[in-house]
């Protein structure tokens, strides 16, 4: 499983992967990823911590989109993304 955290501003020449639990279009989730957001946000709410996150997804081998490791910054992100907590929609700006 891959993901990676959408990225606000980008710089010209830069390319911007897809949200981690969203599709390409960004208008429907990904089931396997999905799971994977609600489990990092209820370790959290739960008492865990970032840097166990990023062991467990690790031992798991789960990477974000780009294929690259989880980092604490990444999950911190990726669970207050806006789109992510819902207060963005898709299309908005």
């Amino acid at each position: 499983m891959s993901a990676t955290v959408a990225v606000d501003t980008v710089s010209e020449g830069d390319t911007v992967s897809r949200a981690y639990g969203w599709n390409d279009t960004n208008d429907a989730t990904i089931d396997e990823e999905a799971e994977v957001i609600r489990m990092m946000a209820t370790t959290l709410l739960d008492g865990g911590s970032l840097r166990g996150l990023v062991d467990h997804l690790e031992t798991e081998g789960i990477s974000t989109v780009s294929g690259k490791a989880w980092k604490p910054i990444t999950i911190k992100r990726a669970l207050t993304n806006p789109r992510m907590i819902g207060k963005k929609q898709s299309g908005d700006k």
